[in-house]
């Protein structure tokens, strides 16, 4: 089940960033379109405008980094809940309280395997 939740949580992020970044490149074209060379003062801005939007691999960058960034805190999630869950303490009074109880289950368990037999 544990999987099935990361595996969700991961893709939901990567398709929502991928929505969001397209979003954002079509406003940003279409504003570029719309304006011109008015608003970048000259054909040469103009152009090195249009023309960052086709050759810069933002996309390819960005969800890159936002991938890597969800499976390091999706991880990190995951081993502070499995080191709460299985923590036990070993040493003090309440370490030899824990540690006798795991010796009479393991025994308990073995002596009812015997009595069967």
């Amino acid at each position: 089940m544990q999987e099935i939740y990361v595996s969700s949580t991961f893709t939901l992020v990567v398709s929502f960033t991928h929505l969001l970044f397209v979003g954002w490149y079509l406003v940003s074209t279409l504003f570029i379109r719309t304006l011109g060379q008015s608003f970048f003062n000259g054909y040469i801005n103009y152009t090195v405008a249009r023309g960052s939007c086709c050759v810069i691999p933002t996309y390819n960058l960005i969800i890159v980094f936002i991938g890597w960034k969800m499976l390091n805190l999706l991880e990190s999630k995951r081993i502070s809940k499995v080191q709460s869950t299985i923590e036990i303490k070993s040493t003090g009074a309440e370490g030899v309280k824990n540690y006798e109880e795991a010796i009479w289950k393991h025994w308990d368990t073995v002596s009812s395997g015997l009595s069967k037999v």
